[in-house]
């Protein structure tokens, strides 16, 4: 029998073979939490290699939680500050430092 991946991980083997995205645009991700220390320690766990969307599944508040943050294809201009300034300069696969916002503290993960 043949086994076949996860939704998930089909999804993710997806973005990976799509071609660049127009500029201007990303698929991110987005984890949001209530306090600046849980933040900084989820930073800490990223850097140390966990899995972003599986973070975020755990511990973030966005509504967007349920989908491992996935904001889909956004185009990075109309973002509100921090969150602009947050995704302009990140590469595939990049981390946003801790951005603090009106509804809490922040991380945006550039897939694609």
């Amino acid at each position: 029998a043949v086994r076949m991946p996860s939704d998930s991980s089909a999804l993710e083997m997806a973005w990976q073979r799509v071609a660049p995205l127009a500029s201007g645009l990303a698929r991110l991700r987005i984890l949001r939490v209530a306090e600046r220390r849980q933040a900084e320690e989820i930073a800490r766990r990223l850097a140390a290699g966990e899995d972003f969307a599986a973070l975020v599944r755990s511990l973030s508040v966005d509504p967007s939680a349920a989908k491992g943050g996935d904001l889909g294809v956004v185009r990075v201009a109309d973002l509100a500050e921090p969150l602009r300034s947050g995704a302009a300069d990140l590469a595939p696969g990049g981390v946003s430092p801790v951005l603090e916002t009106a509804s809490g503290y922040v991380l945006l993960k550039r897939e694609h």
